[in-house]
């Protein structure tokens, strides 16, 4: 019997819903009986999103303790005082002079025209319509 109840109620489906005895008042005033049914408000959740700002975080953590953490080991290798070390700054010091300056300006112009491209793409954004 236990049984069937069971496979009975599965059959129905599964709700949150739960219906409450409420007094309430006929038009005369007298006192009657009545029920209301309550139901959970939808959830205002959306897994899409929370995972995209969960990676979001996980990502940029990572790098910038990855970038961080390697910027203060070459900081320290290249402040040490081992003889070592200050070859390889004096070697540092004399590639960076011998940088010709025509190659990194066209390296930052190309950094800057794909910033415009970039915001290009996030300014025609708006002109997108929103799914709610």
């Amino acid at each position: 019997m236990r049984r069937r109840s069971l496979r009975k109620g599965f059959r129905k489906g599964f709700s949150l819903a739960k219906t409450v005895p409420v007094r309430q008042t006929n038009r005369d005033g007298r006192a009657a009986k009545g029920y209301i049914r309550l139901e959970a408000p939808p959830v205002k959740f959306d897994l899409f999103d929370f995972w995209r700002y969960l990676l979001g975080v996980l990502v940029c953590s990572y790098c910038f303790f990855t970038a961080a953490d390697r910027a203060i080991g070459l900081w320290r290798l290249l402040h040490g005082g081992e003889r070592y070390w200050g070859l390889a700054r004096k070697y540092l010091v004399i590639q960076l002079l011998r940088v010709r300056w025509d190659d990194v300006a066209w390296e930052l112009t190309q950094i800057a025209l794909w910033l415009v491209v970039l915001g290009a793409f996030v300014w025609g954004h708006r002109w997108i319509p929103t799914v709610d």
